[in-house]
């Protein structure tokens, strides 16, 4: 059973801090410098700054990032930029955006749940992690006691009855409202008790697919280990902050995580282009288009400063999708396990992978298709585990629209 809780959220408080859609940001792990540069740009409150602070030359264990967001974090509270909330509450989310020239809306509940050990329970992960993430992430936790970005995490909803109970939530009027060029996204606040209760009945025999967040979730279940003077216990460091959506929720976009490699020898590549030649079945020309319009989910497009390839690869028992084929046979064959950590990137915006490909920035581009909802939903079930960054779910959720103070009580 998943242990769903509702909280008083820190939020901001839009009298102090202005327009929320300037303070709001991805992420961390979307954040590349020109991004981060111009969230700063923004405001003098954008959430960039406890989210993800700049790194300076001179830093020390006396001055450094995670220190600043402490600092911008104690200093916000105390002038009202941040405000908890007076009531214990669910945070119920209506996003709107465009993609591919299609429109979609997606509805979420952003809540806390009690942290549980991923190989049982009702938290299901579908990814394996990396120690570097995990390792930035816990020193922010450390210094801030704060989760400032929520995990997305999937339930199954086919019959529909949680969307009906959050189609009747939405009939009220949103606490808050975002309607900019970027950003279209409306919360309400559900303090009622007997509709928490409602939704807690829900949800309570759900598994919860953990989508998006498996590096801070560990780094949770760490942060607990280390902090959590019970772990039975209400207090917040046994609780993730997250925002549950439905599987069936058409807005629920799931798209492919590309591989980028570089800083290959003449050697490196040949031995790469050969390797992966003899283990397809089929090795055709083509373009993102040519792709995108073929039905194997076992292609991968190979874009180098030369060509564009469609590799067909063909499945079997260990190797049943694209991702655990190219990380674990492909890649595994190829490159120990140091050399890989250096070569390998991922990337989920092809554009800026053609560019850099043409910049000379990059040696390889591995165009991965997305895995389809059903495979998604299965594999995760079975606890199976794809490599990292094997799913990109778009958009990123915000961070800063309902932050968890680690050191508070949840109800």
């Amino acid at each position: 059973m998943v242990d769903i809780r509702n909280f008083k959220g820190l939020m901001y408080n839009s009298n102090n801090s202005g327009d929320l859609s300037l303070n709001i940001c991805p992420p961390f792990d979307v954040i590349s410098p020109s991004l981060q540069s111009e969230l700063y740009n923004k405001s003098q409150f954008n959430l960039i700054r406890l989210e993800y602070g700049k790194e300076f030359e001179n830093d020390n264990q006396n001055s450094n990032k995670y220190l600043r967001a402490s600092n911008f974090f104690n200093d916000w509270v105390s002038k009202n930029i941040l405000e908890y909330d007076e009531s214990f509450n669910f945070y119920l989310t209506e996003e709107k955006f465009s993609f591919e020239n299609h429109n979609y809306s997606r509805t979420g509940i952003t809540v806390l749940v009690r942290l549980e050990d991923l190989n049982n329970g009702s938290i299901l992960p579908h990814e394996n992690t990396r120690s570097g993430p995990k390792k930035d992430r816990f020193s922010l936790m450390k210094e801030t006691k704060c989760n400032f970005s929520p995990l997305m995490s999937l339930y199954s909803d086919e019959s529909g009855e949680i969307k009906n109970i959050f189609k009747n939530s939405k009939k009220n009027k949103p606490e808050l409202s975002i309607n900019s060029d970027q950003i279209k996204l409306k919360l309400w606040k559900i303090k009622n008790l007997e509709q928490i209760e409602k939704i807690k009945k829900h949800l309570i025999n759900k598994k919860l697919m953990l989508a998006d967040g498996h590096h801070r979730y560990e780094t949770s279940i760490y942060y607990q280990d280390i902090f959590s003077k019970s772990k039975k216990s209400d207090e917040s460091s046994n609780f993730r902050l997250m925002t549950l959506f439905s599987l069936d929720d058409p807005g629920v976009l799931m798209l492919g995580y590309h591989r980028i490699v570089s800083g290959l020898s003449v050697q490196e590549k040949e031995h790469l282009i050969n390797f992966m030649t003899s283990s397809a079945i089929k090795v055709i020309e083509g373009n993102i288009n040519d792709f995108n319009k073929s039905e194997d989910d076992f292609n991968i497009l190979i874009i180098n400063e030369n060509e564009s390839l469609i590799y067909t690869f063909q499945s079997n028992d260990i190797y049943d999708n694209q991702y655990k084929f190219l990380s674990d046979y492909i890649f595994k064959n190829v490159f120990d396990d140091e050399r890989l950590n250096q070569v390998i990137d991922y990337n989920h915006d092809i554009i800026s992978i053609e560019q850099s490909i043409k910049n000379k920035e990059i040696d390889i581009g591995f165009i991965m298709k997305p895995l389809n909802k059903n495979k998604f939903e299965d594999l995760v079930m079975k606890r199976e585990k794809l490599p990292p960054k094997s799913t990109f779910f778009h958009p990123k959720l915000h961070s800063g629209l309902v932050i968890q103070n680690l050191n508070t009580e949840v109800l």
